[in-house]
């Protein structure tokens, strides 16, 4: 009898149509990092970092296939020893029987992608790219259905989004009206001019 799990390499390919890995970034390191595309997939556990932390949580969930939005190697990799973080990272997942996939720039400019589920958190209608690059929209800018203040937006974004160490910060004066709104996934510090 035939496993009616989908198997790793399905998952894959289903990752593959929706945040393709040509629309990352070439400074990118997105896809399989560990995993046996034959191996059935049950649990799947979705992360922003793969921290030791989120590989704790992955192995008590029972998770087959850890999708991190984060790379684990960015940087050129000679190897994965167990004495440096990530070497730990990836012993855990492969002794586990645990695949580790990333995606990346790739699901910021997919549509839909990061940016999106930004833009929606934010309430924003009438959405467009605030950036092309290499034919991608990166970004998104959009109007808010109702004008508001920078406090009433920032409390309402506080409010739509996990809760992180730093919250929503904002500058400029609270009480200034916001009907226009660009969102970016990432650090966004190159695209200032666009939104501007």
């Amino acid at each position: 009898m035939t496993d009616p799990a989908p198997t790793l390499g399905d998952v894959l390919a289903a990752m593959e149509q929706l945040y393709p890995s040509r629309l990352a970034e070439g400074w990118d390191a997105v896809g399989l990092v560990c995993g046996d595309p034959e191996r059935p997939v049950r649990r799947i556990l979705v992360a922003v970092d793969p921290v030791a932390e989120v590989v704790d949580e992955a192995l008590r969930f029972g998770a087959d296939l850890l999708i991190t939005h984060h790379p684990l190697l960015l940087q050129g990799v000679h190897g994965v020893p167990a004495t440096t973080p990530e070497g730990r990272v990836v012993m855990r997942l492969i002794e586990a029987g645990c695949a580790l996939l990333c995606a990346h720039t790739n699901a910021d400019v997919a549509d839909p992608g990061v940016c999106d589920a930004l833009a929606a958190a934010c309430g924003l209608v009438d959405t467009e790219p605030l950036d092309l690059e290499q034919g991608q929209g990166v970004g998104r800018v959009g109007r808010l259905a109702q004008p508001t203040t920078l406090r009433a937006f920032a409390e309402g974004l506080a409010a739509a989004l996990p809760p992180t160490n730093v919250g929503v910060r904002v500058s400029g004066d609270p009480d200034a009206q916001v009907c226009r709104v660009a969102v970016l996934g990432g650090s966004g510090d190159d695209r200032f001019g666009a939104a501007r």
